[in-house]
């Protein structure tokens, strides 16, 4: 089965690629940056990634293209209150 693993390099998504893989699937690993520290076991043959924003509409619709299952785990690593950002660059004296 050919399955889409978004946040492929966070730590959870790591393990499920891992596991994905070894058991018998191919994966394309997406995510919104390269990781530098490149695992071993993702440079088969059965493993793709693909570095991608997902916020991009059209980025999204190219990735998922193909797959037959999407696990999706990409997420903001740390999250910020935008609402408060927002509200405070416009706060005045």
């Amino acid at each position: 089965m050919k399955l889409i693993v978004t946040g492929s390099n966070g730590r959870l998504g790591r393990r499920v690629v891992l596991a994905a893989l070894k058991a018998g699937h191919t994966v394309v690993g997406v995510d919104n940056r390269a990781n530098e520290s490149v695992d071993l076991a993702l440079s088969g043959p059965n493993f793709i990634f693909r570095e991608a924003d997902l916020c991009e509409y059209e980025n999204a619709v190219q990735v998922l293209q193909g797959s037959e299952a999407v696990i999706h785990l990409a997420a903001l690593p740390t999250p910020q209150d935008y609402i408060a950002i927002t509200h405070n660059t416009y706060v005045r004296n």
